[in-house]
């Protein structure tokens, strides 16, 4: 699975010992974006405080927040890294969607995979606004590659990978050998 930072299959290479730094950089010259966060302050839109409330406290603290997993990430050589909790409504959807816009800006000259896995209760593509045209779980059937799944966005560096239909047997989904490639 990609993350944060994490090019596509075929784009880029890594270098020996897989650490960060050095990765080979993507351009996004050329990248037309297919979907467009929405910078409205619609039904969910805490979790684009990052570009609805630029200036916003809660948005500032993401950006400190992402600057300090950033340089965690590159110390310890992490390539992925995974919001998650027990029950529902906890800000799951908030700081991942939030975590994402930040890194973005953190991170440039690399890719940012947010990549939407709760199959059952999808809230990514809705908490930012866009109407996604293939979902994540395409993917995980085998019916798309994961560069058909990919949205990308107005932001420079970020993909995003929703889920289009929430699934009941998620853990189907979950346990597929395809969820590790």
């Amino acid at each position: 699975m990609l993350g944060p930072g994490e090019p596509l299959p075929g784009e880029v290479g890594t270098a020996p010992g897989g650490s960060l730094s050095p990765l080979v950089t993507v351009p996004d010259e050329g990248v037309e974006p297919d979907v467009t966060i929405a910078l409205d302050r619609r039904a969910d839109w805490i979790a684009r405080a990052v570009l609805v409330t630029e200036r916003g406290a809660a948005a500032e603290r993401f950006r400190h927040f992402a600057v300090r997993v950033s340089r965690l990430m590159q110390q310890q050589g992490m390539r992925a890294i995974a919001v998650t909790s027990a029950l529902r409504a906890e800000g799951k959807t908030t700081v991942s969607c939030n975590l994402a816009l930040s890194l973005a800006g953190v991170m440039t000259g690399r890719r940012i995979a947010l990549v939407d896995l709760d199959l059952r209760r999808p809230r990514v593509a809705r908490g930012l606004g866009i109407e996604p045209r293939i979902g994540i779980e395409a993917a995980l059937h085998g019916e798309a590659t994961l560069a058909e799944v990919r949205h990308t966005t107005q932001l420079p560096g970020l993909d995003v990978f929703p889920v289009l239909d929430p699934h009941l047997r998620a853990h189907e989904l979950l346990s597929a050998p395809s969820l590790g490639q």
